[in-house]
């Protein structure tokens, strides 16, 4: 057995490498461009959650008390 093979990290289909990877893990923020239409700009409802009015992704649905 070779040391590079043991070394090696595994794979896996829901973790990207590079830049993309990092900037994933940052928290939405109200004003920022909807990450799936790319049309609209979360903004919070009447609820406090975060939400796309353009086509009503959830950003956020978390509650706290």
């Amino acid at each position: 057995m070779q040391a590079n093979e043991s070394t090696s990290k595994p794979s896996y289909w829901w973790q990207q490498d590079g830049p993309a990877a990092e900037s994933c893990s940052a928290a939405p923020e109200p004003g920022q461009t909807c990450p799936i239409c790319r049309q609209g700009r979360l903004a919070y409802d009447s609820l406090f959650i975060l939400t796309c009015k353009a086509c009503g992704y959830v950003a956020e649905g978390g509650a706290f008390t």
